[in-house]
């Protein structure tokens, strides 16, 4: 989110991800910004893009229910969960949900050989195998800990028909 101000007026305003209300005070001459969910998005815990597709420009996703989807041998950042030929997909959430729950013990889990994480946002629905042992990993980057699906080590078992967007929660599933 980008705010300019000159000489005291409202010059220009950007924000690619969040819902933002803007009220404004004649009075006194305020500006709140307010941000629904935290991180971008309509509301819900889970994991929000904070950052918009297109070349990398943002750093990893350090607060809680940050997400980024990255194109790690183009540098770029899309919203489709789908491994594409070609590429190497890095799937990266942050340790906490937008709630603040933390899921360290189920990401932990998740680099075990054989575990398998739904990733779904609406009727969207992305599903990962990782058979190797390899594909999933739970690192400490920046002193937060982030969890990265390496589509290229594993088996997408479920294709999301659609690109996610950049306002609804993203939730996770599970299993192995």
């Amino acid at each position: 989110m980008a705010i300019t101000l000159s000489n005291g007026l409202l010059t220009d305003f950007k924000t690619t991800t969040q819902t933002t209300n803007l009220q404004f005070s004649d009075l006194v001459g305020k500006i709140n910004i307010e941000s629904s969910a935290g991180n971008g998005g309509g509301g819900g815990a889970g994991w929000y893009f904070y950052s918009d597709e297109g070349y990398l420009n943002t750093d990893p996703p350090i607060l809680d229910g940050q997400a980024i989807f990255l194109d790690n041998i183009n540098q770029v950042e899309t919203f489709n969960p789908n491994q594409q030929g070609g590429t190497n997909l890095l799937i990266h959430f942050n340790v906490n949900d937008s709630a603040g729950t933390s899921y360290s013990a189920q990401f932990s889990d998740a680099t075990q050989q054989f575990s398998t994480v739904t990733i779904t946002q609406g009727s969207n629905v992305a599903e990962y195998f990782n058979g190797s042992g390899v594909g999933m990993s739970f690192t400490n980057t920046s002193g937060v800990y982030i969890f990265i699906i390496d589509t290229g080590n594993c088996l997408q078992t479920l294709t999301a028909a659609n690109p996610f967007n950049d306002t609804d929660p993203i939730t996770l599933s599970f299993g192995g």
